[in-house]
């Protein structure tokens, strides 16, 4: 009996794994805003809605400031899978841009050292060829991450050849709130 079962459990278990190594398409998602960062302005970060609320950047300060109660999951753990996959690649040292703008803006105390993703939103940062996504995958829950552990995924991800084709980091505990960082390579920006 268990060895006709094994095919099916190792089926639904690939299965599983490759839908959490697919990255986030937010080719459908409409911008809610656009603005550049970093110390030279180099470094464009973009807030899409994926199906959650409309608001912007300053509205999420705003919610983070009282009118809302986000879930902090700043020090949470999150689990790496590495992409194997067709280009566009990063250029490591183009992730590195976006690992020292985040460094950059935390120095400087830009709205403060975590920063606050609504229910069914992503917000990117993007340079050359490197783009990082963090994304808030519930539909329930607003959330609050600090800048550094963002930092930390993006190093550990994208730019110490951990995954050189990209990769995501998916949250660990599957009872609380579900989001996740994603490193892939673009097609360079205009302006970057």
């Amino acid at each position: 009996m268990f060895a006709k079962q094994l095919p099916a459990f190792l089926i639904v278990l690939f299965c599983g794994l490759s839908a959490i190594a697919a990255p986030k398409d937010t080719s459908k998602c409409s911008s809610v805003s656009k603005t550049h960062i970093g110390e030279k302005k180099q470094v464009l970060l973009e807030t899409k809605n994926c199906g959650g609320e409309v608001n912007s950047v300053a509205d999420s300060k705003i919610a983070k400031d009282g009118n809302s109660n986000p879930t902090n999951v700043c020090g949470a753990k999150c689990h790496t899978v590495c992409y194997s996959k067709d280009p566009p690649y990063y250029t490591p040292g183009d992730c590195q841009v976006l690992y020292d703008t985040i460094w950059y803006e935390s120095q400087r105390n830009v709205k403060g050292h975590e920063f606050v993703i609504l229910k069914g939103q992503t917000m990117t940062m993007s340079y050359s060829t490197c783009e990082i996504s963090f994304v808030n995958e519930g539909t329930d829950l607003d959330l609050v991450y600090c800048r550094d552990d963002w930092g930390a995924v993006i190093r550990y991800i994208a730019t110490s050849g951990t995954c050189p084709f990209g990769g995501v980091c998916v949250s660990e505990d599957k009872n609380g709130p579900q989001w996740s960082i994603n490193a892939v390579g673009t097609t360079p920006i205009q302006g970057n």
